[in-house]
Formats: C-alpha cells, sequence, structure tokens
C-alpha cells in the first residue's frame, strides 16, 4: 500500500442548485438521491459526499448520469483508482469527524483534498470493489424489492378503501381507537445500542428501519405495532419481537386488532397534514385527532388476509439486508488494511448470497415427493370442481402457490406455451395422487376439444391430515387468499398471470427491477411465440390487476428455461 492525500489523486466538483424540472435523472444531496430531474452535471463513475448539514460526509456512489446539488460535492478519480473501491474506503474513514462548525457543520475541498489515505495496487481495489459491490448489489436488490412491495400494498389499500369508500362507514376519531395505559416496556438508550444482537431495536429515525440490537430480554412480542416518531414523524409497522430507542416513540395499539394494518395506512396517507410536520416538536396529540372511517369486520380481515404476506416479504427483506451489511461492515476495515485477501472471503460472501437467496432446507427426495404431493392436493380440493378447471389451470395454480407462498419443492419450470411448466414434477404428482386415491386425471372430450380434468377419488380429504407437517400456518394463508382469487379465473387469464409473474421473477433473479415494458416485452418477445396472440394490452392490464390483487413475484425459487 501507499500512502497518499485524497487531492493527488482525484479531481473535486462542487453541486449546483437542484433544477426545477422533473425527470428521471437522480438528483443527489447530502444523504443520497433526493428527487428525480431532467438535466445532469456529471456522467461518469461518481463518488458524493455530503457537504454541509447533518448529512455532511455521509458518502454515495453511482455511476451515469446524476445531477450533484450544493448540498454536497464530488469526485471523479484517475485512472489509477478504482471508484468503487475509493467510495467504499472513505465510508470506512468516516469522514463526519474531519467537518468544522458547530451550528451547521461543514467539509470542504480544501479539508478533503489534505485527506491522507492507503491506496493498494489497482488490481487488489478492484477485487475488493468487487466483493463487496457483491453485498451491495444484493442489499439494493431487497430494497427495490420492499420498494415494489411497500407500492402494491399502498394500491391494494387505495383500492379498497379510498376509491371504493362507503358513506356508511362509522367516522371515529384515532384517539377512540387507541389502547389506553399500553404497558411500558424497557426502553434502550443509544449508547447500549449494539451493532449486532438477538432483538432490533426501533427507532424514530428516517435514515434507517432497524437502528441496532440488543441482548435484553423480554421484547415486545404484542404484534403487529405501529411505532410513530413524535418528533420526527416517521411512521413504522413492525411484526417481529423488538425493542423501542429511548427517543420518544409512541406505540400505537388498536381496540380492535384487526385494525392495525388498515389504519397504518390511513395515517400514511394523512401523515403530510400533521401541523409542523416533521419539525421538531411533540406530534403525538395531533395525531390523535385524525379522523379515520372504519370499514366492517369483514373487509378488514378480508384485507388484512391479503396484505399479511407482503409485509411478511418485506420484514424477511430487512431482516437479510441487516445480515449482509453486517457481514459487509465487517469485511470491510479487514480487507481495507490488508488484514485479510479477497480470495479468504470470497467462499464466504458467496455462500451469504446463495443462502440469503435460496434458503433452500435439506429434505430428501420421499419428503419432497409428500410436500408436492400435499400441496397439490390442498389446491385441487378448492378448484377440482371449478367448470374452468383443468390440467392447465392446476399447472398455473401450483405454480403461482409455489412461489408466492415460498415452498421448496426441487421444481424447474421451462418457458412452455402456457406457461411455466415442469412435466417432471407434474407427471410425479399426478402419480402419487392416484396411487394415493386422492385424485385422478381423467381424459375428456368438449366440443371436439380433448382435454385433462381431476376427480375426486375416495380418499381426497386425507391429505388434511398431514398438510401442518408440510406447510407452514403463513404459507396456507397465502395459498387460501390465491386459490380464493384464481378460481373463478379461466384457464387463459391464469396462463397470462403465471407467465408474466416468471418473466417478472426471472428479472428480480438476476438483479434487475422491470419496467411494465420490460416485463410485456421478455414475455412476448423471448418466452414463446404463441404469446404474441394476446394483445400486449391485456398483459398490461393483468399488471395492473396483479398488483391490485397482491400477486407480485420477490426473486424467488430458480429463472425459467426455455423449452428445447
Amino acid at each position: 500500500m501507499i500512502k497518499v492525500k485524497l487531492g493527488d489523486i482525484v479531481i473535486f466538483g462542487n453541486g449546483a442548485t437542484i433544477p426545477k424540472e422533473k425527470g428521471k435523472i437522480p438528483a443527489f444531496g447530502g444523504n443520497g438521491i433526493t428527487n428525480y430531474v431532467n438535466s445532469f452535471n456529471v456522467n461518469d463513475k461518481t463518488i458524493i459526499i455530503g457537504r454541509v448539514g447533518a448529512y455532511c460526509g455521509s458518502v454515495h456512489y453511482y455511476e451515469g448520469k446524476s445531477w450533484i446539488t450544493d448540498n454536497a460535492l464530488y469526485i471523479k478519480v484517475n485512472s489509477d483508482i478504482d471508484a468503487k473501491f475509493l467510495s467504499q474506503y472513505l465510508k470506512l474513514t468516516n469522514l463526519n469527524k474531519i467537518q468544522i462548525g458547530s451550528s451547521q457543520p461543514l467539509i470542504t475541498q480544501g479539508i478533503l483534498s489534505n485527506l491522507e489515505i492507503y491506496i493498494p495496487p489497482r488490481p487488489t481495489q478492484t477485487a475488493i470493489a468487487n466483493i463487496l459491490s457483491t453485498l451491495d448489489d444484493k442489499i439494493e436488490l431487497n430494497n427495490k424489492i420492499n420498494n415494489e412491495l411497500e407500492n402494491l400494498a399502498k394500491t391494494i389499500y387505495e383500492y379498497w378503501f379510498v376509491q371504493n369508500e362507503d358513506k356508511k362507514w362509522e367516522l371515529k376519531k384515532l384517539s377512540d381507537l387507541l389502547v389506553k395505559d399500553v404497558k411500558k416496556i424497557k426502553s434502550i438508550s443509544s449508547k447500549n445500542i449494539l451493532l449486532d444482537g438477538k432483538y432490533p431495536v426501533i427507532k424514530q429515525d428516517t435514515d434507517s428501519f432497524i437502528n441496532g440490537y440488543t441482548n435484553e430480554i423480554n421484547p415486545i412480542n404484542r404484534l403487529p405495532v405501529i411505532i410513530f416518531g413524535d418528533h420526527s414523524c416517521t411512521l413504522k409497522y413492525i411484526n417481529f419481537p423488538f425493542f423501542q430507542g429511548a427517543d420518544g416513540t409512541q406505540l400505537l395499539y388498536f381496540n380492535k386488532e384487526n385494525l392495525t394494518n388498515y389504519v397504518y395506512f390511513c395515517l400514511d396517507n394523512l401523515m403530510h397534514n400533521l401541523p409542523n410536520y416533521k419539525k421538531y416538536e411533540r406530534h403525538f396529540k395531533y395525531l390523535k385527532e385524525f379522523k379515520i372511517c372504519i370499514p366492517n369486520d369483514k373487509i378488514l380481515n378480508q384485507f388484512n388476509k391479503t396484505i399479511f404476506p407482503i409485509f411478511e416479504q418485506i420484514y424477511n427483506n430487512i431482516k437479510e439486508n441487516t445480515s449482509l451489511s453486517h457481514l459487509r461492515d465487517y469485511l470491510l476495515p479487514l480487507l481495507m488494511n490488508g488484514q485479510i485477501v479477497v480470495s479468504d472471503v470470497q467462499a464466504i460472501v458467496s455462500e451469504s448470497i446463495k443462502v440469503t437467496e435460496t434458503k433452500t432446507p435439506k429434505t430428501d427426495r420421499k419428503e419432497l415427493a409428500l410436500q408436492r404431493m400435499n400441496l397439490s392436493a390442498c389446491i385441487l380440493d378448492n378448484i377440482c370442481d371449478e367448470p374452468t378447471t383443468g390440467r392447465v389451470k392446476f399447472e398455473k395454480s401450483l405454480y403461482l402457490c409455489e412461489h408466492e407462498a415460498q415452498i421448496h419443492i426441487d421444481s424447474e419450470y421451462l418457458r412452455a406455451t402456457a406457461g411455466p411448466y415442469d412435466s417432471k414434477t407434474l407427471y410425479g404428482i399426478e402419480d402419487k395422487l392416484a396411487k394415493a386415491k386422492w385424485y385422478q386425471k381423467k381424459k375428456i372430450t368438449d366440443n371436439n376439444r380433448t382435454r385433462y380434468i381431476y376427480i375426486r377419488l375416495e380418499k381426497s380429504q386425507d391429505y388434511k391430515k398431514y398438510i401442518d407437517k408440510y406447510l407452514t400456518h403463513n404459507q396456507k394463508s397465502i395459498i387460501d387468499r390465491l386459490i380464493k382469487i384464481l378460481k373463478p379465473l379461466k384457464t387463459e387469464q391464469c396462463e397470462i398471470i403465471a407467465t408474466l409473474y416468471g418473466a417478472w421473477n426471472d428479472f428480480l433473479i438476476e438483479g434487475i427491477q422491470p419496467t411494465d415494458k420490460q416485463i410485456v416485452d421478455e414475455v412476448t418477445i423471448n418466452w414463446d411465440e404463441s404469446k404474441q396472440r394476446i394483445e400486449n394490452e391485456r398483459w398490461f392490464n393483468a399488471l395492473i390487476w396483479m398488483r391490485q390483487n397482491g400477486i407480485v413475484p420477490t426473486g424467488f425459487g430458480l429463472s425459467t428455461k426455455k423449452h428445447e
């Protein structure tokens, strides 16, 4: 390694006032992207550093066109420096410790220019940057998936309750819905928050959802609960055991348990109406005065069944990101200081990404076959009596249930004419269902058209004896909800949904958050030429319908393969 001054290896640039015209180019402020505009003032591999204020010294990296605002400055590197490596190094350096000013923290080009750093050879820089970027890319993908899931949940809420609001619903003040005298649980002060531990600590910070960990006992287990930041006006939905930070958060419990999900979205829509929104003062007194329309229990319960799996997946991604962030932050100083070399950690990082992406439990072949059989029986028990149900509709229902409920049954789907198709798994399921005398495939002819349906056999209800062994309560809830949605649909509608889901899921597995156009193009151009018989408008409308009904992939399972 060689010791250099930062100013000797980079070129500094100042940000400028953000343009007023909106667009698709990211605009970076002191702590990352603040908006999207139609102009750019840099178009390169760029390191962005918060220049002034609370986020003075924060470091971000971006490749391509961007606008750097006057709350930040930027760095371009020379050919001997890997920009990604330098951005990681500067994050480790903790630049806010060299800021000046007390009431208004500030970092200048002059201060940064004299910063002494240690730089390894260029190949080592690139190797370190690549290994750490692998973790960052997975974290970023999970963040994009969560953003999609959050938007999906809001779309479902607005479709159910905003666009179709019933005037008969009762209007109540939030204070009348809240449980009074919530039992006090020990809170964790900032100095006692750990980087890792048994339970997450939730504060009212806007920067992070989880703010650290603790090994204290007796966490908050009454779930779900809404946390309201009295000063920051943050709103967090929590569905896992945790501790509060000692920073003025309020726990919102309701006198009816089925209200939590619904009220969370109501408040999210109303937050900007708080007096002095996000200014430093107590806001809970204002929040309690909000008036909310309360639907009947039947609608609330249906909504909760739809929303629950979405929140569950969001939390799983947050938990996964926390684990990956800890690994990255542990490896970063060791790699930078030369205490370990890249070859020593490549296997660790690869295994971490592999584990978090697949989460595949080790199950023997017999157990997998029984799991497939029980899942299939559960689906057929609900749909086989429908006139629209045949073999193709069952195949697509099986694919969607497997992926939505994240059930590992070792399937390998091909891109077939009618959507995702795994012939080996399907034939195996049909054989075992028949041998168990649960369901039998039957060939019929309608209007000179031959197709297959399923008929019940004498022991078709026996699967219920084993279902708890092979499906968790959450998986059963997801399957029940999904089957109710798919049950009345025609075969071609199920084909469209499953095909879109498969193409969309493939993008996510590759680390790409696709646009609707990319998904439809993938289906109509790269899936199977037969898909071109369906008008593009139907594909786009189906994507809207999928989001409204909470059928959104998360990158689970294996990519579909091209049918040879």
